[in-house]
């Protein structure tokens, strides 16, 4: 019993992960969000967010055009970015454990019923921090970067390049799509349940 609450728990944190994460990944890497949503921005500047999205990659890149501070910060950012690459590998693959371990002997119904309750909290959860993003979206950017960024390496001028580039505005509207994104999908889990829930109950 304690065995099966423990691999409840795992999925439940997995899944949440996977479902943040994925997102993350997903906007951070995709250049038609970049020109979609920082329509102003220069054929070099477009250039400059490729050169970083490689260097996030470990991709070593001598067009880096930014200052010895600037780069300072985005080498803690690649560090961060390794991080959550091999945190979400790490969930991907007790994910797939867990539902492995799960099937047969009525598994199918513990991996439904964990994934619905857990869809149900996640749905609010995501729900309160996409409106608190979109209410307050300076102070969640502050406590953010001083979790993160401790040493402080974070703050330039008005001037910085990486500033122009990536004004505060933009990092509220991809954390905006994050969050709408998680909920959208964690809703979408809520309704497949329900649906395979009530086909079970109709046609067995």
């Amino acid at each position: 019993m304690l065995f099966k609450s423990l691999r409840t728990w795992i999925l439940a944190i997995c899944m949440s992960i996977l479902l943040v994460i994925t997102p993350l990944l997903y906007f951070s890497f995709n250049l038609n969000f970049y020109k979609e949503h920082l329509p102003q921005s220069t054929n070099e500047q477009q250039t400059l967010v490729q050169n970083i999205q490689q260097f996030l990659f470990y991709k070593e890149t001598s067009n880096l055009d930014i200052t010895s501070e600037e780069y300072s910060h985005m080498l803690d950012v690649q560090t961060i970015f390794q991080k959550v690459l091999l945190t979400e590998a790490i969930a991907f693959l007790l994910f797939l454990l867990i539902i492995f371990s799960f099937y047969g002997h009525r598994g199918n119904h513990a991996i439904l019923l964990g994934i619905h309750r857990w869809a149900r909290v996640f749905f609010w959860l995501s729900c309160i921090i996409a409106l608190l993003v979109m209410i307050d979206f300076h102070s969640f950017f502050m406590v953010f970067h001083k979790i993160f960024f401790p040493q402080g390496n974070w703050y330039f001028a008005e001037s910085s390049i990486l500033i122009q580039l990536f004004p505060e505005s933009f990092f509220q509207t991809i954390a905006t799509h994050i969050f709408l994104t998680s909920t959208g999908i964690s809703l979408g889990i809520i309704l497949l349940s329900l649906v395979y829930k009530w086909y079970k109950k109709i046609f067995q």
